[in-house]
């Protein structure tokens, strides 16, 4: 006979208990990074959790509102370069440039998605194209309409946190406060605090997935004709998606400021977008976890291709590391072709189900309707 998985109602207490055991998974991985691994390890991986910001901004305008933009790096440039200038220039506590930032790309994303409402697919991957192009070249202009972004962003030199331009030595320094651990370092605080903003910003994008626009942005999706019949407006809910996608990926461009503290203009080019994309799906797209874990896995791949002592063939150099880092893209898509959650989702599902909570009413027309599985069917 064989065994059927366990079905687990959502809202029960089985599944309050699974969600209680990965919120202590993740205070696990919290201290693990804060209190054991070398302080390098600390910063990488503060760099992951932001690209994961980033990813999650691009799975609401990819994901879930099917739209595609290959120009999400333009957005996590807007918000890394603003939380520069303001701490750097002019003083600015860090965490109040992030709402400065998020909204600076939420103005620009709603600007992006405008061309969204007449074409859609390649076209409008096109125009997000030459966003992700032209924003390097703007932000090391010194005469760009009359107007010098290179004295703003530090041109070619790139801009530092601390104090201006990234030759600078003295200025701002996020240091653990007093309150912390005695053993925290700054690297240490630096990850606590992206990591916090990121389980706030992970918090609410799931709520919005839940709500009402969400589940808006779903139906345009899948059928944006069915959706609009059934009284989704397509204009609103584009526009509106790119434009909370630039804003979450704004403040992750924030926070990437602050974990590398230097930021120059080839940093948010092309090849980061493509970065982005390749974290989506390697991830999960339209799902919720799936963006923490691609930011994860595209910041610490190439490390682990690149300095790691393989067994049989060494250490790799130059562009063998490189061909390592696509071969390992490979494999991980052709054994998850959905992404790491999908992969999770099959082996989970040969254990356990869990299924959404009907209605009272629904569940006493299903005990009525339904008839009781016979012996044949469970075997």
């Amino acid at each position: 006979m064989k065994r059927l998985p366990v079905v687990i109602v959502r809202g029960s207490v089985q599944h309050r208990v699974l969600q209680l055991i990965g919120v202590l998974a993740l205070a696990g991985f919290f201290f693990y990074v804060t209190n054991i691994i070398a302080n390098f390890s600390a910063n990488r991986w503060a760099v992951g959790v932001t690209l994961g910001i980033a990813i999650l901004g691009l799975n609401i305008v990819t994901g879930y509102s099917g739209q595609i933009s290959i120009g999400h790096s333009a957005f996590f440039g807007i918000g890394a370069y603003t939380t520069a200038i303001l701490v750097a220039d002019h003083g600015w506590p860090f965490l109040l440039t992030l709402p400065v930032g998020g909204a600076l790309g939420f103005i620009v994303g709603f600007v992006i998605g405008l061309p969204a409402l007449r074409i859609r697919g390649l076209y409008l991957s096109l125009i997000t194209l030459g966003m992700a192009l032209a924003f390097p070249a703007v932000a090391r202009s010194d005469n760009f309409f009359g107007y010098d972004f290179a004295a703003l962003t530090g041109g070619n030199n790139g801009k530092a946190m601390n104090n201006g331009t990234v030759t600078a030595t003295e200025g701002f320094s996020w240091t653990a406060p007093s309150w912390a651990p005695g053993d925290w370092s700054d690297d240490d605080w630096i990850f606590a605090t992206v990591f916090v903003i990121a389980v706030v910003l992970f918090f609410l994008t799931s709520n919005l997935i839940r709500s009402r626009v969400g589940r808006g942005l779903i139906a345009m999706r899948d059928n944006e004709t069915g959706a609009a019949v059934s009284g989704v407006y397509p204009a609103q809910y584009k526009v509106l998606a790119f434009a909370t996608s630039a804003l979450v990926t704004a403040i992750g461009g924030g926070c990437f400021a602050l974990a590398v503290n230097n930021i120059g203009p080839d940093t948010f080019g092309l090849q980061r977008s493509i970065e982005f994309i390749a974290g989506l799906v390697i991830g999960g797209v339209a799902t919720i976890i799936g963006p923490a874990i691609g930011g994860m896995l595209v910041d610490w791949l190439p490390y682990w291709a690149f300095e790691i002592d393989w067994p049989v063939i060494g250490r790799l150099e130059g562009p063998q590391s490189g061909i390592l880092y696509g071969l390992l893209l490979v494999v991980i898509i052709f054994f998850m072709p959905g992404g790491v959650v999908f992969g999770l989702r099959v082996l989970r599902s040969k254990f356990m189900v869990i299924v959404p909570r009907l209605p009272a009413a629904k569940l006493q027309e299903a005990a009525i309707v339904e008839p009781e599985p016979s012996a044949a069917i469970l075997e």
